[in-house]
């Protein structure tokens, strides 16, 4: 029989506790905590008047930052946004449809709408749009270079 010394078995016990104390407080509807921030001058603006908020409810909510610009005449609107978004909002947000953008651009703006969710503690903290503004291009060129290396792999395989 063997017999574990008292360290290890109030390591394990602790293990134990944290695993418990975690399912309990995803069971009990914890809340994300979100950087939250709003400005009409810059992204730095925004990030100088950040706050962390409790969004309602782990699974109802994400994090999100958003950039969003307006332009009509001389008028030009730039908005920089972090904060708490239900979920069923982010696919549309990752495309760049929100919808203040969708009814500028109805009202004949010219917009530029950019924006990110994530779903952890504070993970709006940084700049999530960061290097993701004109990676389309990129995106594309790897996706073609993939459906080339397949193909010749098919080719190499059929000789």
């Amino acid at each position: 029989m063997v017999h574990k010394d008292k360290p290890q078995q109030t390591e394990q016990n602790a293990n134990y506790l944290i695993m418990i104390l975690s399912c309990f407080a995803v069971y009990t509807g914890a809340q994300l905590q979100c950087s939250e921030c709003q400005s009409l001058v810059s992204y730095d603006d925004c990030q100088n008047k950040t706050t962390v908020v409790n969004c309602s409810s782990v699974n109802d909510h994400a994090c999100f930052q958003q950039k969003v610009k307006y332009e009509k005449g001389a008028e030009k609107i730039h908005v920089f946004q972090k904060g708490c978004v239900q979920k069923s909002f982010c696919e549309d947000y990752s495309k760049g449809e929100i919808n203040e953008c969708i009814s500028r651009k109805e009202q004949g703006y010219e917009v530029d709408c950019r924006a990110m969710c994530c779903h952890e503690d504070e993970c709006n903290m940084k700049d999530l749009l960061v290097g993701n503004e004109d990676n389309k291009g990129s995106a594309f060129a790897i996706s073609v270079m993939i459906l080339l290396s397949g193909l010749l792999l098919t080719l190499v395989n059929i000789n």
